[in-house]
């Protein structure tokens, strides 16, 4: 394309008409391929933002969604944790409620409370015992070995073939022993 210069002292009325038409029917070509190349170009990158955009949504979707689901999962862990904690507390809780509610009776001090007492935790037979508290446990862990875990307070009950060692202040056996071979159980 050539250009035309006017000088200063030319007018437009003295270029002539031709060539000045010539001139802005070039310069209009050019502009309006300028501005398709600009239209095209601003198509591409939009087509180009639309997808990298598309594929960035569904990356934060994809992410929201597992941080969501993660969330759930440690609800849900919480959740099953503190049920079961608290389950447990109440079966402690009732356990310590039984015991003390044997506890909260007096420690048994009659061969009947005592016989009843030692049943709780082990079957006698049905014969009627000799029932006997320990006064000197040293004196008799000395004359018999069987007695070595007793404490003065613990009571003896002694069956035909059985001898059961009882602690009435823990409500715990101490030991139980065959009378015939003297080996304890």
């Amino acid at each position: 394309m050539e250009d035309i210069k006017i000088s200063n002292n030319i007018t437009t009325d003295e270029v002539p008409k031709d060539v000045f038409e010539s001139n802005v029917t070039l310069e209009e070509n050019n502009t309006e391929s300028i501005k398709e190349q600009v239209v095209i170009d601003k198509k591409s990158e939009h087509e180009h933002k639309h997808v990298d955009t598309s594929h960035i949504k569904k990356a934060k979707q994809k992410r929201v969604k597992n941080i969501v689901l993660s969330l759930i999962v440690i609800s849900f862990f919480f959740f099953i944790t503190t049920i079961y904690s608290q389950y447990k507390v109440y079966q402690l809780s009732k356990i310590e409620n039984a015991k003390a509610d044997l506890l909260k009776g007096e420690i048994p001090n009659n061969p009947q409370q005592i016989i009843e007492a030692v049943s709780r935790h082990i079957l006698l037979p049905k014969s009627t015992p000799q029932v006997a508290a320990v006064q000197d446990a040293n004196k008799l862990v000395t004359s018999q070995p069987f007695f070595k875990d007793t404490l003065n307070g613990d009571v003896v009950l002694v069956y035909e073939n059985t001898i059961v060692i009882y602690r009435p202040s823990k409500d715990i056996i101490v030991a139980v022993g065959d009378i015939g071979s003297g080996i304890a159980k």
